[in-house]
């Protein structure tokens, strides 16, 4: 019996060793995209890398005080 018995269960493993090979292997499904892409609304574009901001008010920047160190003289 285990002459036949011990190959067969090797048979058994392959089988479900390649099945489950198989069945773990990543599906490319085709999905339509959720939203289109964006497109520009404006007549002219301008290509840059990262974020733009306004220009700051600069009354409203105050500059700090210099340090005082101790071991150099004051002007005045």
């Amino acid at each position: 019996m285990t002459k036949y018995a011990i190959p067969a269960l090797a048979l058994v493993a392959l089988a479900f060793a390649l099945a489950s090979v198989r069945n773990m292997q990543p599906v490319d499904k085709k999905l339509t995209p959720v939203a289109p892409p964006p497109s520009a609304e404006y007549d002219r574009q301008v290509g840059a890398v990262g974020l733009s901001t306004g220009q700051r008010n600069h009354q409203h920047q105050r500059r700090r005080p210099r340090p005082r160190h101790p071991g150099r003289r004051q002007s005045r």
